[in-house]
C-alpha cells in the first residue's frame, strides 16, 4: 500500500515559510517538504546528529538542513531531536484508524468462524488454512502477541511514541535482528533508567533508535548490546522469556 501524508495546497503562503523562502530559495522549500517525508518515515522524530547524513542523501549542506529545522519555527526541536507536532498527531490518528480496523477484521474473524466449521469436509482444510495465514500475518503487529512490548513503551516518553512505527520496528528487532523480547526489556531498562547518559543526555528517546546505526554502521541495538555483555554478562544471561522477571541491576 502507498504511504502518504496530508499536504494542505496553501502552505508556500505561510509566513514562516514565505521567510524561509526568502532566506534560501526554493531549494529550502523542496528540503522542508523532504524533512517532512523523513519524519513521516520514521515515526514522527528524527535526531539531530543526523544532519549530515540528511544533507548527503539530499544533495545540499548540513548548515542549510540545520537552518530549516531550527531557524523558521516550521519544526519542534529540543537539544538532541527534531519533530513535527502535525505529523505525530496525524501519524496518531493514522495507528488509531488501522487499530480499529484491526478490531473490525478480528471480528469479522470471529463471527466468521462458525460459518467456516459449517463448510463440508472437503473444504474445511483450505478454509483453515486460509484463516491461520491471515491471523499469523496480523499478529506480527499487534501488541497483545508481545509480551514485554506494553512495559517497553513505558519506559519512554509518551509524545514520541507511534504504535504501528513502534510494533514494526519491535517486530523486527524478534524476528530479524533475532532479539527476544526479555533481551530488549533488558537492554532498554538499563539505558534508559535515571542517572545513565543515553537517557539524561536525550540520545535514546525512542524505540526506533535500537535499528538506527551508528557512525561505525553498527546497529544501536548491537552496541547496547555489546556494552552490555561486557559490564554485566553474568546478569544478561538470565533473561528468558519463557520465565522471564526484571531483577535488579
Amino acid at each position: 500500500m502507498v504511504e502518504y501524508f496530508s499536504h494542505d495546497y496553501k502552505a508556500r503562503h505561510d509566513k514562516k515559510m514565505v521567510k524561509l523562502f526568502m532566506s534560501h530559495g526554493l531549494e529550502s522549500i523542496g528540503l522542508f517538504w523532504c524533512l517532512v517525508e523523513m519524519l513521516y518515515e520514521e515515526g514522527g522524530i528524527l535526531p539531530k546528529d543526523e544532519y549530515d547524513r540528511i544533507a548527503f542523501e539530499l544533495r545540499t549542506q548540513s548548515d542549510l538542513v540545520k537552518d530549516v529545522v531550527e531557524g523558521y519555527e516550521l519544526f519542534s526541536h529540543d537539544t538532541t531531536n527534531f519533530w513535527s507536532d502535525s505529523a505525530l498527531k496525524r501519524l496518531k490518528k493514522r495507528a488509531e484508524i488501522s487499530e480499529k480496523a484491526s478490531r473490525n477484521a478480528r471480528k469479522r474473524w470471529d463471527s466468521s468462524e462458525s460459518n467456516a466449521t459449517a463448510l463440508p469436509p472437503q473444504s474445511e482444510g483450505n478454509a483453515i488454512k486460509v484463516k491461520e495465514t491471515k491471523v499469523k500475518e496480523s499478529i506480527k503487529l499487534h501488541s497483545e502477541n508481545f509480551q514485554f512490548f506494553g512495559e517497553i513503551v513505558e519506559q519512554f516518553e509518551k509524545r514520541f511514541y507511534n504504535e504501528k512505527t513502534w510494533l514494526n520496528c519491535y517486530d523486527k528487532l524478534t524476528r530479524i535482528d533475532k532479539y527476544s523480547e526479555g533481551n530488549i526489556l533488558f537492554i532498554v531498562k538499563h539505558f534508559r533508567q535515571e542517572g545513565n547518559w543515553w537517557r539524561d543526555s536525550g540520545n535514546f528517546q525512542t524505540l526506533l533508535k535500537l535499528r538506527k546505526k551508528n557512525k561505525e554502521g553498527v546497529k544501536y541495538i548491537e552496541m547496547f548490546d555489546s556494552i552490555l555483555m561486557k559490564h554485566k554478562p553474568n546478569e544478561k544471561d538470565r533473561f528468558d522469556n519463557s520465565k522471564f522477571k526484571v531483577q535488579s541491576y
